[in-house]
């Protein structure tokens, strides 16, 4: 509990600071742009609605269980299988039957217990936001790059869930990313982790993870482990010190067929390779369920207040609470809460003439 109350009010501090650094943006005007960087709508933040309301009822601190569809073979892995272990990596690894393509790979966890990377992102959503800029400045302003042997008593790879660097405050590449993508994913974006080496500056070329953002059909690299103060976002298309060899997000593994030396994220290169199956199911806000409002008068306007979304019979909505708003001229206007749980809501409302 008091653990949780410590992310919560480090939540609410990163969401002032980010508030306060958004009016102070809106008032530079004249500030140059890098034109070979693009901006995707610059959405203004709402006070976050926070969507765990029993994070007790789930374990987000633990990776989940699960085998693998082997894309290439059409058969199964599991993690007690007689697999290949990586020395270089620490990781296990798993090879199509012509051993040149990785359809899957494992990492060992904070338990020392192996799980498939696509386990780390297990659901963790610690508020809703309207963009992708306020995890970024969470991430940037609150936590701490650390590398798996200083953290971990010299163990050379640790891998996390995105609720155990929340409660850490720390941790290397592939936890920033993990924790950057499982929150974007929450929330219906296209976000996957990439893997593969990168050049910085004045660094040798090392091993890398980090988040690829597709949006608008555009793709965006976003460098989680970034500390500086983020004012656009690079289109992975600039950026050629990335090389990637392999994607994966909740459930799909892709493998870069092609050289690693590109700064494209999707075509006939990539090749969706393996597919991971979890044995259990994800937080329940993850899901979708239909929602069908029958109103009387038929042309009266139904708005959903907590959403962007125009309302249509049939809209998906996550679990949770919405306000919604019915109105008409000439009608009295109803205003109620509704709760998505489990399945499909059908609601019956009839307005009032004035």
């Amino acid at each position: 509990m008091i653990r949780d109350l410590f992310i919560f009010f480090i939540l609410i501090n990163a969401m002032i600071y980010y508030l306060v650094q958004e009016i102070i943006d809106t008032k530079d005007k004249h500030k140059k742009e890098d034109k070979k960087l693009e901006l995707p709508t610059k959405k203004k933040v709402f006070i976050p609605t926070f969507v765990l309301k029993n994070q007790n009822a789930y374990d987000f601190e633990s990776p989940k269980n699960g085998k693998v569809h082997n894309l290439y073979d059409n058969n199964f892995l599991k993690l007690n299988n007689q697999i290949y272990k990586d020395k270089h990596y620490n990781s296990i690894l798993g090879w199509n039957s012509s051993k040149k393509q990785r359809y899957a790979f494992a990492a060992p966890s904070t338990s020392s217990e192996y799980y498939f990377v696509n386990a780390y992102l297990n659901g963790y959503v610690p508020y809703k936001t309207e963009s992708v800029w306020q995890p970024l400045e969470v991430l940037r302003l609150y936590f701490k790059y650390k590398k798996d042997d200083v953290i971990y008593n010299k163990r050379p790879e640790v891998w996390q869930t995105s609720k155990e660097s929340f409660i850490n405050l720390r941790g290397d590449c592939e936890d920033h990313a993990i924790t950057l993508a499982d929150w974007l994913i929450g929330q219906g974006y296209d976000a996957r982790v990439a893997i593969g080496t990168v050049k910085f500056r004045s660094q040798p070329v090392g091993g890398h993870a980090w988040v690829i953002l597709f949006q608008d059909n555009k793709e965006y690299i976003l460098e989680a482990t970034r500390k500086q103060k983020w004012n656009l976002l690079p289109l992975a298309s600039t950026l050629t010190n990335y090389f990637p060899t392999q994607m994966f997000n909740r459930e799909d593994i892709w493998t870069n067929t092609g050289s690693d030396k590109t700064t494209k994220y999707a075509g006939k290169m990539w090749i969706k390779s393996g597919k991971f199956i979890a044995y259990d199911s994800y937080y329940p806000d993850l899901k979708t369920h239909k929602l069908f409002i029958d109103i009387t008068p038929l042309d009266a306007e139904i708005k959903i207040m907590d959403i962007k979304k125009e309302f249509y019979q049939g809209i998906p909505l996550r679990t949770q609470s919405y306000y919604v708003k019915i109105v008409k001229k000439g009608f009295k206007t109803q205003e109620f809460w509704i709760n998505v749980n489990a399945q499909d809501l059908h609601i019956q409302k009839s307005l009032i003439k004035l």
